[in-house]
């Protein structure tokens, strides 16, 4: 499954729930298991990932059930329509920002009255009309106590390896907020 490294003890560690074959679907495993002890859901909110984050998620056999739902918010529309960003913030800072990670990451977790973790992706995993840089990528991380956000630079080859270098990356940002959290 990976050799353990300084620090990542946390991602590594057995959660006893069967043979997990790659690191994503580790990842989401852990993640999950860690939401369902906090007594947590998770919502996804999704745009260069297209739900690939979710997928990941909903994949894990016998921890389902602690994903709440997902939103797909692929065009600046759909962001302000299902996620509840505000079009000016949009306009302000561009749909992707650390600004507007935040709005989709709150938004998301804003539409269920049940405590959750809601984790956004915003960013390019390839070239775009707008002159964007492949790979630039904003995720954020909202619980009831705490937002996080973080810019990355994939600079993977090809559009699939950058969503799945996001997707790894928002896991591990969950996993350290939730495993981080003094409220938990």
């Amino acid at each position: 499954m990976g050799t353990k490294t300084p620090g990542n003890h946390l991602l590594w560690m057995d959660i006893g729930i069967g043979h997990i074959q790659d690191e994503l679907g580790y990842l989401s495993a852990r993640l999950l298991k860690l939401a369902q002890r906090r007594g947590l859901e998770i919502i996804t909110v999704e745009s260069c990932t297209g739900g690939l984050l979710s997928s990941y998620l909903t994949d894990v056999e016998g921890l389902s059930h602690v994903f709440n739902r997902a939103l797909i918010t692929y065009c600046d529309e759909a962001k302000t329509d299902l996620a509840h960003v505000p079009a000016k913030l949009i306009d302000e800072h561009g749909a992707v920002s650390e600004a507007v990670a935040q709005a989709m990451a709150c938004g998301g977790r804003n539409l269920v009255s049940k405590d959750c973790i809601a984790i956004a992706v915003t960013g390019y995993a390839g070239s775009s009309p707008d002159g964007g840089t492949p790979g630039l990528v904003y995720i954020a991380v909202s619980t009831p106590y705490a937002v996080q956000c973080q810019r990355f630079q994939f600079t993977e080859d090809c559009r699939d390896d950058i969503r799945r270098a996001a997707v790894r990356e928002a896991l591990k940002m969950g996993l350290h907020l939730l495993a981080d959290d003094p409220h938990y």
